[in-house]
């Protein structure tokens, strides 16, 4: 039977696995935070072959999704932008003063 995963459905006796196993995902996030900062603050993480490797991964990881997110953030602008028109002409239309 697998452990539960939330102190919803755990017993009184299995509160303590659970909170140690989530204060150490928190633990690994920060850690993880951590060393990103550092190696993007440190001079010798962009040497010419780290710039190249980085700039590919980057590359092949986001040409996927990058036509989708260009589609949506069209539409939901258009929407936004659909909103604020009609809102302004509700008012009424406006005499610019010179």
């Amino acid at each position: 039977m697998m452990p539960p995963r939330s102190f919803l459905y755990a017993k009184p006796g299995e509160w303590a696995g659970l909170l140690t196993r989530y204060l150490a995902s928190w633990w690994y996030t920060v850690y993880l935070g951590a060393v990103a900062l550092v190696m993007a603050f440190s001079p010798g993480t962009y040497d010419r072959e780290n710039r190249i490797a980085t700039s590919r991964h980057i590359y092949s990881s986001t040409w996927l999704v990058l036509p989708w997110f260009t589609l949506l953030s069209a539409l939901v602008s258009l929407v936004l932008i659909r909103i604020v028109v009609v809102t302004a002409l509700s008012y009424g239309p406006v005499a610019l003063c010179a």
